[in-house]
């Protein structure tokens, strides 16, 4: 594992945001009355799989975005992670909404800079700590091991940056960017600048990807990859995803 002492950890002030506000049609009737998030993989849901990493490597400061099933979201976290600061933020749209909205919802939440969850992911605790302890402000995490699906969100790397990243790539995907995302202060905030300029365009553009201002930001803020090649995790969109991951756990959580 990778490990940062105190003083280390002190310098980085990030505010990690998890989306966890959709309704997950694809897992119904599980997700009837709470989100994907609330899903439980072994003893845990997969919302509490990714708040004990992010209390593994010392990301304290915790926004979550909440929609459908917020109550619940609220219930299940309570006190139980007093060592955490954690803010709710409401999607009342998330039914018609993307996690772009989400994301940029959490803007006056996020001191520095932000490392986004999409809230259906769970992973090795290196996973975290490698993103985390980069020198790489700006970066997201890449598997380059994983099999790729038509609905997997690749990224393309080259010259050491990550050129594209999206579902249908017009170059050869390099790996799978499974859903952690790392953004410097100028990098958030120029992240937030362009989503609130799409909304203002069209309202629609409230639920395109999250990916999107990426790619209109790519040339004043070079996004850099970070390898995960043959670390465990898991995305969790459908019953037959949920069966790996329980298949899986004891690989995916062990630190």
């Amino acid at each position: 594992m990778l490990n940062m002492n105190p003083a280390q950890a002190s310098e980085k002030r990030m505010t990690a945001v998890i989306c966890t506000a959709g309704v997950g049609k694809r897992l119904r009737p599980l997700t009837e009355e709470y989100p994907k998030g609330l899903v439980r993989v072994g003893e845990k849901t997969i919302l509490e799989h990714v708040l004990d990493c992010c209390d593994n490597v010392g990301l304290h400061d915790v926004v979550l975005v909440v929609g459908h099933g917020k109550e619940r979201v609220r219930e299940l976290v309570g006190g139980r992670y007093r060592q955490c600061r954690v803010s709710y933020v409401e999607n009342e749209a998330y039914a018609t909404t993307n996690n772009i909205y989400s994301l940029w919802l959490a803007r006056k939440y996020v001191e520095g800079g932000l490392v986004f969850f999409n809230g259906d992911i769970i992973f090795h605790p290196d996973v975290l700590e490698r993103i985390y302890a980069s020198e790489h402000e700006d970066s997201l995490i890449v598997d380059r091991t994983a099999i790729l699906s038509d609905d997997a969100m690749k990224a393309h790397v080259a010259a050491g940056r990550v050129r594209e990243v999206g579902k249908k790539l017009e170059r050869t995907p390099t790996g799978w960017a499974m859903g952690i995302y790392r953004l410097s202060e100028r990098g958030a905030q120029k992240y937030f600048s362009i989503a609130e300029s799409l909304f203002e365009k069209d309202e629609r553009n409230k639920n395109i990807s999250f990916v999107v201002p990426l790619h209109l930001m790519a040339e004043e803020v070079a996004l850099r990859p970070i390898y995960i090649d043959h670390l465990p995790w898991a995305e969790i969109d459908t019953q037959e995803d949920l069966e790996h991951a329980h298949r899986n756990i004891h690989d995916i959580v062990r630190a």
